[in-house]
């Protein structure tokens, strides 16, 4: 499976995915805040800079700098355990999982008790599918079956 930027993620289950929550749900909601923190100083910034306020620009600048460092640091948390961001605002993430032999992700989003949608590589949070029609017999592979090469093993 691979990522946006190119490494090969091993497929997550949906029940490893809904373990990972407690540290992801932590992630997400302190990279959510840091988030609109910096929407708040970009505009803090935006009216020091009209009013020729040097000093205050300097600090807010500043400010900006740690925050976004916080954000990328938040970001790489996420990568380092194969998941992906995809929403700043929101706390949206994808897992990568394994159905019919294709590639499609799991997708929680920041608020959501537990990993309960998935869609196609691509496709938007708009297009989510509940993961119940993932185990319908006939229509995607079930990560019961362990046989199959294909399908998610157990973390």
């Amino acid at each position: 499976m691979s990522h946006a930027d190119g490494p090969v993620l091993r497929p997550y289950s949906v029940v490893e995915a809904n373990r990972a929550l407690v540290f992801i749900e932590r992630v997400a909601r302190d990279l959510v805040e840091q988030f609109d923190s910096l929407i708040e100083s970009q505009t803090m910034l935006d009216t020091a800079d009209k009013a020729g306020d040097g000093d205050a620009y300097a600090r807010i600048r500043e400010e900006i700098k740690t925050t976004f460092d916080k954000l990328l640091h938040y970001r790489q948390s996420l990568e380092d355990i194969g998941v992906e961001l995809q929403d700043w605002a929101k706390g949206i993430v994808h897992f990568p999982f394994l159905a019919d032999r294709r590639e499609v992700q799991l997708c929680w989003m920041l608020g959501e008790e537990q990993v309960g949608y998935w869609h196609e590589v691509g496709q938007c949070l708009e297009s989510r599918r509940k993961v119940a029609e993932l185990t319908k017999p006939g229509k995607y592979i079930s990560e019961k079956r362990t046989s199959d090469s294909s399908v998610t093993q157990p973390r």
